[in-house]
């Protein structure tokens, strides 16, 4: 299926052909949105005009009745807002002028577009002109719901300061290593927001003055999100007088975020009595969030699946990986995806900021996809069979933003695989990486999860060689070591790879299991890998105090890459410990109860607030008891009861003829004998 070559559904009427078409009062047909904001004359080409075609817009081709009629409700909230309507905002790129956006008035379509339609969709047929026919044109008389106001209102009153939300906003830019946040647009919009409506939201805040701003948020929502190519014009349509609520959900998850790592000593100081409790406050960052979400569920735009994403992330952090209520939120984020079209890219073909950042949206949904799946061991939501959207260029935002003549030649310097050749290291870098990574893993789990047709130790051998070889066109720079990272001194560059080396080794990690348990294969290669990722993990706890501001993801990684190859290791030498002369390879004692036992280390400092805190718990006692046979054989009637493990049943731990997949799956990580896992 050719997906590049399937636009969204376009407006089905002719505008030339039309019966009553809509006059202007000079006698002029009027011209479609896009043209009249332009003021370019709209030729009116059935079905969408030349222009829209052309920019790759067709549903915002349509006719407005009287879009430029103002109503006494209008000018009376505008009483209260700032008097001009061009706010400048300075940045280092340029000067955004962010004006309001058509009028809040406006007449809309009476069905709203459904998002993307492949070609096998009810549409499909329907699209030449012939058939086409005149929508129907409605005033608009679409009041603000009660609940919504007071919802909307609840979020406003929950905002930080001025002062509070700047500090927060920088120390997340600038101290928690992310990856799909553009620095320029956050700044931007935050700035946007306090010179727009600052005056109703500093101070004392009353019902009166939110609602005002809450009416203007959902009307600005009721307008659709422009694909705009100009990248200050792109974020100013969403800033300002412009503000929607996925923009003040996505300043919220900067928010919630910074504060997971926010120093001790200034929490009081910025929350005052609040301050004293941290994941309280989180929590409350977290309920904005969800109810952002709620007030732009009929919205399908780029910005509410980044809100979407990143409160997917979120969940996971507070919740676990394993929970039901991340991986409902996980199916949500995958469905809007999918709707809005991004996982077949249908955006402008020119390289603009807003395409460049619309195809790392894409490309972490699909990795947080494999993630997820990978975590919990469940098929993925988004396959790579149905993904088209190409890679990022590995260019810099800056360079982007500024576009030009500039952004001509630092394209034109790229390879012929899209990486850099500064030896540098961008956002769009590590992106471009987690994409392969992820199109790798979703083959892998294909054939560890999917039907006996999808195996095949000669698609194994096949995936190998790719792997092999997507890895070495990665940059040199990706390639690295755990040598290269002590020698790192940039900490955050350090942490991003880190997690490259994590993600190759994992891939690695998973094929040679593939080999071993399916295809016979020596488990020399498969121990190698394990005891690589072991390694690293370790290196991370001695290192921790580099990467103490994602503390709150220690939990997520040591369950998804230390335990499954901890799984491996335990099995092996409690094999080797009972008898040493049948093992096919002999492991370094004293180098894993060396390992074994800082992992427990790292697993007991896990904190409980952590999602994944209970399951940390677990598996500590059982690597504890592993340590236990290990140090002191047990008795020849079995395995000693050490005490460590309570209520463990004789055959949660069988030892002889154990494979390594059924040793993982012996125990049952969220259920099972441990009632009390808090003890």
């Amino acid at each position: 299926m050719d997906h590049n070559s399937t636009d969204t559904p376009q407006p089905s009427y002719d505008k030339a052909n039309s019966k009553s078409p809509s006059r202007r009062r000079n006698g002029q047909q009027a011209a479609c949105e896009p043209c009249r904001r332009a003021k370019l004359r709209c030729d009116h080409a059935p079905p969408v005009c030349s222009r829209c075609r052309k920019r790759r817009t067709p549903t915002q081709c349509v006719i407005l009745a009287a879009p430029m009629t103002k109503s006494k409700r209008t000018a009376e909230a505008a009483s209260k807002l700032p008097s001009h309507t061009l706010v400048q905002v300075s940045s280092p790129a340029s000067c955004v002028e962010i004006r309001r956006i058509g009028s809040h008035h406006e007449s809309k379509l009476s069905s709203e577009s459904s998002g993307f339609l492949g070609p096998t969709s009810f549409s499909a047929t329907v699209q030449h002109d012939s058939l086409a026919e005149e929508p129907k044109v409605v005033s608009d008389s679409n009041p603000e719901k009660p609940v919504q106001l007071r919802l909307g209102v609840q979020v406003l009153m929950q905002l930080p300061g001025e002062e509070a939300c700047q500090s927060l906003l920088e120390w997340y830019l600038d101290n928690v290593v992310v990856v799909g946040a553009h620095k320029l647009s956050r700044r931007l919009t935050l700035k946007a927001l306090w010179l727009s409506y600052g005056h109703l939201l500093r101070g004392q805040r009353n019902k009166v003055d939110l609602e005002i701003v809450v009416k203007e948020l959902l009307r600005n929502e009721s307008i659709p999100l422009k694909q705009i190519d100009d990248p200050m014009e792109w974020i100013a349509s969403f800033s300002g007088a412009n503000t929607r609520w996925e923009v003040i959900g996505l300043l919220f998850s900067a928010f919630a975020y910074a504060l997971l790592s926010w120093p001790e000593k200034h929490l009081p100081l910025t929350f005052g009595e609040k301050g004293g409790d941290r994941n309280a406050l989180v929590a409350e960052m977290k309920s904005c969030i969800d109810a952002c979400i709620e007030l732009c569920r009929d919205s399908l735009n780029s910005l509410v699946c980044n809100l979407l994403y990143w409160n997917v992330l979120l969940e996971t952090v507070l919740s676990g990986d394993s929970s039901l209520s991340a991986w409902r939120l996980h199916k949500d984020l995958v469905g809007t995806t999918i709707a809005l079209g991004l996982h077949c890219y249908q955006g402008a073909s020119e390289v603009t900021l807003h395409s460049e950042q619309t195809k790392t949206l894409s490309a972490c949904i699909f990795w947080s996809d494999k993630e997820l799946s990978l975590f919990t061991g469940r098929p993925p939501s988004l396959s790579r069979r149905y993904y088209s959207c190409p890679l990022p260029l590995d260019l810099n935002d800056e360079t982007l933003v500024c576009g030009g003549a500039e952004l001509e030649r630092e394209i034109g310097s790229l390879d012929q695989n899209g990486w850099n050749t500064q030896g540098r290291i961008f956002e769009a870098t590590i992106v471009r990486m987690m994409l392969v990574f992820a199109f790798i893993q979703d083959e892998i789990m294909e054939m560890f999860l999917g039907n006996q047709e999808q195996w095949s130790l000669q698609r194994l051998d096949e995936l190998k060689s790719r792997t092999r070889d997507s890895y070495s066109k990665f940059p040199k720079q990706l390639q690295v070591s755990k040598t290269d990272l002590i020698a790192c001194k940039d900490d955050q560059l350090m942490w991003r790879l880190m997690m490259a080396r994590f993600d190759y080794l994992r891939i690695n990690f998973l094929l040679e299991r593939l080999s071993s348990e399916r295809g016979g294969a020596s488990k020399r290669k498969l121990l190698e890998a394990a005891r690589e990722m072991l390694d690293l993990t370790v290196f991370l706890w001695l290192e921790r105090d580099r990467s103490a501001n994602r503390k709150h993801d220690y939990d997520y990684i040591i369950m998804s890459y230390g335990i499954p190859c901890i799984g491996i290791l335990c099995t092996e030498f409690l094999k080797q410990v009972k008898n040493p002369n049948e093992v096919e390879v002999k492991l370094p004692c004293s180098e894993i109860v060396q390992n074994l036992s800082m992992i427990i280390g790292f697993l007991d400092w896990v904190r409980p607030a952590a999602g994944n805190y209970k399951l940390c718990c677990r598996m500590s006692r059982v690597i504890r008891r592993v340590l236990d046979h290990i140090l002191e054989p047990a008795p020849e009637h079995g395995i000693r009861d050490t005490g460590i493990l309570l209520e463990m049943p004789d055959g949660i731990w069988p030892v002889d003829g154990l494979d390594d997949l059924d040793w993982l799956n012996s125990i049952d990580w969220t259920w099972g004998p441990f009632d009390n896992l808090d003890r």
